[in-house]
């Protein structure tokens, strides 16, 4: 495990308004020593989770990462984790609106992620630097997705794809059977138990996650089970944050994982920023769930061209939660690359 800086978090919760129906939640971190808070011009980062996560997803990225970048002096003012808005604490605050129409028959899906995170940027609320400093976007899966829709409308210096959720066209095979795999894991996903310690011991058995993301999980992916004591029993304490249906269970084309343009629509904006600015991918070398022909044609170097491209060995595809260290040594990497443009990873 590399050496962690510890973290100064602020929250933020936007109630909805006329440019956007929903809650949008974001927790702002910082070194605990705020050594690089007051510099001119510097590095923000901007952060985005994946399906059935949760924006603190990314603290064992961030407590890495600010440790390395304090010693080498690499300047990083701050970093936004900006939550989709039915997942995690969102969730909840959410969970009313999305039951009603027209939010109960579609998912939030990569499209309206982006929308909620540009809604964000541009509220009133606490400043992300974003006159004097490098905005660098990093997105995981599903946040790698909303990541280029949001290149679209915002202002990037960079962009750091993890892994992500999407579909190159053409006769790439294997898309249409790894959506399969994953709306039939959802479905069959266990979302229910007494409380979190039982949850927390369930996940461990089954999951190859880092112990800190293991328990963040348990902290933000989960809530207070809405039926309380009616719940099934026995289980009568903790549910998925994300719920199920919102994942992938419900039959519409409209859950996340049913969300065709979420994987296919940004391939041509990351045709265009490749083109325009850093753009940096990694993906986890064990392909268990994006097939490896679809990751190949993604960083095809006779269609786009990536700053740099790393593949993280005994990965699969959640990195940030199998290799949270590892995640934040590419992040690093992308970021000396972008202030010293003639560097080659």
């Amino acid at each position: 495990m590399s050496p962690s800086a510890r973290l100064d978090v602020l929250s933020v919760c936007l109630p909805p308004d006329a440019t956007y129906p929903f809650y949008v939640t974001a927790k702002r971190y910082r070194p605990a020593d705020n050594a690089n808070s007051e510099l001119g011009a510097s590095t923000t980062l901007l952060l985005m989770h994946s399906t059935s996560f949760h924006k603190e997803i990314y603290e064992p990225v961030l407590a890495s990462l600010f440790a390395r970048a304090a010693r080498d002096a690499l300047h990083i003012r701050e970093a936004w984790a900006v939550e989709c808005p039915n997942h995690g604490a969102s969730a909840t605050l959410n969970a009313a609106l999305l039951l009603r129409p027209p939010h109960d028959d579609r998912a939030v899906s990569c499209e309206r992620y982006a929308a909620a995170v540009e809604r964000f940027l541009a509220s009133a609320g606490p400043r992300v630097h974003t006159a004097t400093d490098r905005l660098v976007c990093v997105g995981h899966s599903l946040g790698g997705c909303a990541a280029l829709f949001l290149s679209a409308r915002v202002r990037l210096a960079s962009l750091v794809l993890v892994d992500p959720f999407l579909y190159p066209g053409g006769d790439t095979p294997g898309f249409e059977a790894m959506r399969a795999r994953l709306v039939d894991g959802a479905h069959e996903r266990r979302d229910v138990w007494a409380d979190r310690a039982q949850a927390a011991a369930s996940l461990a058995q089954r999951r190859k996650w880092d112990a800190r993301v293991l328990a963040l999980f348990v902290e933000h992916g989960l809530r207070t089970h809405p039926h309380g004591a009616r719940a099934i029993a026995p289980y009568a304490g903790v549910t998925l944050a994300c719920t199920r249906e919102q994942e992938a269970v419900r039959r519409t084309s409209r859950t996340m994982y049913r969300d065709a343009e979420g994987a296919f629509k940004p391939i041509a904006q990351l045709d265009a920023v490749c083109r325009q600015m850093p753009v940096h991918i990694v993906f986890g070398d064990r392909s268990d769930v994006i097939p490896r022909q679809v990751q190949d044609k993604i960083i095809d170097p006779l269609v786009r061209t990536f700053a740099s491209i790393e593949w993280i060995p005994d990965v699969g595809h959640l990195v940030p939660q199998e290799a949270p260290d590892a995640v934040a040594s590419f992040i690093y990497k992308a970021l000396v690359h972008n202030e010293k443009p003639q560097t080659r990873l």
